[in-house]
């Protein structure tokens, strides 16, 4: 019911021009034999928030996590914990217009996104307060760690 998109940092040597000085550069990441998967709900790609064509095109996810993308890669690179020396982190996330669907829903997406692969060790939210009160109680029916970051707050489920 909600396609789902998964980031995965590149493996080995990667080339790709800087963007702040427009410079070709080559980094090299890890080999990763296991993933840890953290599934991202928010609704910047609501139709709220931006074009409804741009979300049915399938743009806006991997455009607005970009960013935390891009943490992810760095994290990748080397990771600070021995315990997961040959792991990386990745990310997912559902395409649908979050702003379209009934604030109840967010529990069938929770649970959806927990049914596929890849297997989710976490959630993290950017909701509303009364749709992430949702959201929370589908992770803690599925036994997923649940983080809150919106606005100004932040809360650990």
């Amino acid at each position: 019911q909600f396609p789902q998109y998964v980031y995965r940092t590149p493996q080995g040597d990667h080339t790709y021009t800087d963007p702040m000085t427009g410079a070709e550069a080559t980094v090299t990441y890890r080999t990763c034999t296991r993933f840890l998967t953290v599934h991202l709900v928010n609704t910047v790609c609501g139709s709220n928030q931006v074009p409804t064509e741009y979300i049915e095109d399938k743009r806006c996810i991997p455009d607005s996590h970009e960013p935390t993308a891009f943490m992810v890669d760095i994290l990748n690179r080397q990771m600070p914990f021995p315990f997961l020396a040959d792991s990386c982190v990745q990310l997912s996330a559902s395409h649908y217009d979050v702003d379209a669907v009934a604030e109840q829903q967010i529990i069938v997406a929770v649970m959806d996104a927990s049914r596929k692969e890849p297997i989710k060790q976490g959630i993290v939210t950017a909701l509303p307060w009364t749709t992430t009160v949702l959201a929370a109680r589908a992770a803690g029916l599925l036994g997923v760690p649940m983080m809150h970051a919106h606005g100004d707050v932040a809360a650990l489920h």
